[in-house]
């Protein structure tokens, strides 16, 4: 399905390098600033934008300060 012609959808995936090419990789983390694509045609995409995270029972909270996001997505 993937390599199906005129489908009209982008296929988005994150880290998997041997993707076939109509899929295009993503960054899926806290930082992404060295993430490339594979084909270099194509633009960077983050997938996903934490503030947060879940944490263990009685571990420390996880957080981003809006700064850091800041300078990461710009």
């Amino acid at each position: 399905m993937v390599n199906s012609p005129d489908i009209g959808v982008l296929y988005v995936n994150t880290q998997q390098a041997a993707a076939p090419k109509p899929i295009r990789e993503t960054c899926n983390g806290w930082y992404c600033d060295e993430c490339k694509p594979k084909d270099p045609n194509t633009t960077k995409m983050w997938t996903e934008n934490w503030t947060g995270w879940f944490k263990s029972w009685g571990g420390a909270d996880s957080f981003r300060i809006a700064e850091d996001l800041a300078y990461f997505i710009v």
